[in-house]
């Protein structure tokens, strides 16, 4: 988790584990639309991507100056969505100070909800992951010439 002070919270990193799902952070699965509706629905939740099949799952959570967690958020968020889709992604709160959630311990409720949704995962979109992996390989590509351009600088300067 890296903290984003924009929003004021800790934000799942690349491949970072989803819980002890098995499953990581940004990387493109394929969905059971039924099952993850159901599993909404089930949990009182709207389901707001209506056309793509395809996800990546992000979390975040926000902390008191005390030190305790008092929002968990786990997002969804459409990959394949044919142009004009109304798709937008899933956000599925966890907060403390919900009268939802009063008396409950969120951090169970949150993990148990978590392993549920991942259960309609059918497994990663290989498509999708090899576009992934294309553009992570030309993140590598720039940022090894930009260091190959900064040595020349650094060899070639004066001082």
């Amino acid at each position: 988790m890296t903290y984003n002070p924009g929003t004021d919270s800790y934000e799942s990193d690349f491949l970072e584990p989803i819980i002890d799902t098995g499953f990581r952070c940004n990387i493109p699965y394929k969905i059971d639309r039924e099952k993850y509706k159901e599993i909404l629905e089930k949990n009182h939740q709207h389901m707001r991507i209506v056309d793509a099949d395809v996800v990546v799952f992000s979390h975040d959570y926000c902390m008191h100056d005390d030190g305790e967690i008092w929002l968990y958020n786990f997002f969804a968020w459409p990959k394949n969505s044919p142009e004009g889709s109304d798709d937008f992604y899933d956000c599925f709160q966890f907060d403390s100070m919900d009268t939802t959630h009063k008396n409950k311990n969120i951090v169970v409720e949150y993990h148990n909800f978590i392993r549920e949704l991942m259960g309609c995962v059918i497994g990663i979109d290989v498509p999708t992951a090899i576009t992934l992996r294309n553009e992570k390989a030309q993140d590598v590509y720039r940022a090894l010439k930009e260091l190959d351009e900064v040595d020349n600088i650094i060899m070639n300067s004066k001082a």
